[in-house]
């Protein structure tokens, strides 16, 4: 008996390692095709869950819950378009049409929709973050990496394509958008969004941020790549910032600059 079962332990540690190698290989892997892709995008994947605990986790509950699948996010430089403004380290975006900010041409860079996409991914397991927003038309997200950044066509934009899934706050009521169709939503007013992906279940989850946590919407779907998170300011001074997770201070409604940001002109104005 006790042979038996040091034979079993020792089969049970050998394929642990072999899965933990397997698992590591992929990882460095996946980097480093994203690291060599076309558009070249900082790409960090993480993958932190094995087997066993997918099974044995129970879902998230309360902030407390889903901040345990929290990590810090920014927001990627090379994305950003020309009318948004990154400050606070990269953690604060601000629509500051009608002026232009003068970024370096990047094939990144989004030159039609007032759109910037997260620095970081995910890929595998569980992930949350939380976002603060500000202003009507006002859009958040995940697409994948390979989001047209040039194009004036819906498909360029997070709302209209079937490989991104966001929610709209227009300053009174939520909207989810998906394959350039909007889905009305009956739901209160939050300013703190809370953003769930369980991506080996293909669960996407919106929640309002308060003393509890509200379902605003979920989407169910089959995902094929890393998910970046993705932003799209359509109006002047719409602002959203990466809060740290566990924050409790509100975002307060910016004032109206009076004088334009450093190093931005001031150009005619387009709606997208």
């Amino acid at each position: 008996m006790d042979r038996l079962t040091s034979f079993s332990q020792l089969v049970t540690e050998t394929t642990q390692e072999l899965c933990d190698l397997l698992l590591s290989t992929y990882h460095n892997k996946l980097k480093e095709t994203s690291k060599n892709e076309k558009l070249g995008i900082k790409t960090t994947v993480q993958a932190i869950v094995v087997a066993k605990q997918q099974v044995v986790l129970p879902d998230p509950e309360t902030r407390e819950d889903f901040i345990k699948y929290a990590s810090p996010l920014t927001f990627d430089a090379d994305t950003v378009h020309k009318f948004l403004r990154l400050t606070e380290e990269n953690r604060k975006v601000t629509n500051t049409t009608p002026w232009q900010h003068s970024y370096p041409d990047t094939p990144e860079r989004f030159q039609q929709w007032r759109q910037v996409l997260g620095a970081e991914s995910f890929y595998l397991g569980r992930h949350y973050f939380e976002v603060d927003v500000s202003g009507e038309g006002t859009y958040l997200g995940l697409t994948y990496k390979s989001i047209d950044r040039k194009t004036e066509e819906t498909n360029g934009c997070i709302t209209g394509n079937d490989f991104s899934w966001c929610l709209q706050w227009n300053g009174r009521t939520f909207s989810a958008w998906h394959s350039d169709v909007e889905t009305p939503l009956k739901v209160g007013k939050f300013t703190r969004i809370g953003v769930y992906v369980d991506y080996t279940r293909g669960l996407l989850a919106f929640y309002g941020v308060a003393d509890s946590m509200t379902l605003i919407h979920q989407y169910q779907a089959e995902f094929l790549e890393p998910l970046y998170p993705a932003f799209w300011l359509s109006k002047k001074e719409n602002v959203v910032l990466l809060v740290t997770p566990g924050d409790t201070l509100p975002l307060k409604s910016p004032s109206p600059p009076s004088t334009p940001p450093s190093g931005a002109t001031t150009l005619p104005a387009q709606v997208q």
